[in-house]
């Protein structure tokens, strides 16, 4: 497991924890005085994995982190409970590690899009607690850039399922205005790739902030 995986896995144990035990503040209105459906954009800070390696392991091929831009559409059906979807879209670039044993030197190589859709279920332990749990799952859609040097091949595309878990904090929900940060932890299947090792797994642990409007 990578540093930065156990980064994630120990910060989404934390906001879990929160999730579980925060009281409920003068900002946050119970779900009785909600409306049943919401809409809003987002921002997601994505950590990514590793995508694997190449030249027979002599090189780890990864991809930047990077943000992912999207909108986020929730209808309420409990007090405790509610379901999602959301899509994003974003920007990466290959990094691979250079520096031999040491892998201490980084270059970048072929750019990319991203785009990425989920369905999502959404719960709390009680009404009145701003924090709740979330389970998922999507898929992500990936095509290079012509004209860039990479390892990938040029304007090839990967459509690649995933399952997501996490923990968010309502930080304002008031007025029919939800202001919302999350941590989420992300599970991929890679698609094979040309000249790559690419495993069975890879993970990326992302944090977001959303803004949602009840109507």
């Amino acid at each position: 497991m990578t540093i930065d995986v156990k980064r994630g896995l120990a910060a989404l144990i934390v906001v879990a924890a929160v999730a579980a035990a925060t009281p409920a503040r003068a900002q946050f209105e119970e779900p009785d005085t909600t409306r049943l459906f919401a809409v809003g954009p987002l921002l997601e800070i994505d950590f990514r994995g590793g995508l694997g390696t190449v030249n027979q392991g002599a090189l780890d091929l990864d991809l930047s982190n990077g943000p992912f831009f999207g909108a986020r559409f929730e209808f309420r059906a409990t007090r405790t409970f509610w379901v999602g979807f959301r899509g994003s879209f974003g920007r990466t670039q290959e990094k691979f590690e250079t520096g031999g044993t040491g892998r201490s030197d980084t270059a970048l190589g072929r750019e990319m899009s991203q785009i990425q859709g989920s369905g999502e279920l959404y719960w709390r332990l009680k009404p009145q607690v701003p924090g709740y749990f979330l389970l998922g799952a999507g898929l992500r859609h990936t095509s290079t850039d012509a004209g860039d040097v990479g390892f990938l091949d040029p304007n090839a595309t990967f459509n690649e399922p995933f399952a997501v878990t996490g923990a968010g904090l309502d930080l304002v929900s008031k007025n029919r205005n939800i202001f919302r940060v999350e941590l989420r932890l992300y599970f991929l299947s890679p698609e094979a790739k040309e000249g790559v090792d690419t495993g069975t797994l890879t993970t990326d642990f992302a944090v977001g902030l959303s803004y949602l409007r009840e109507i």
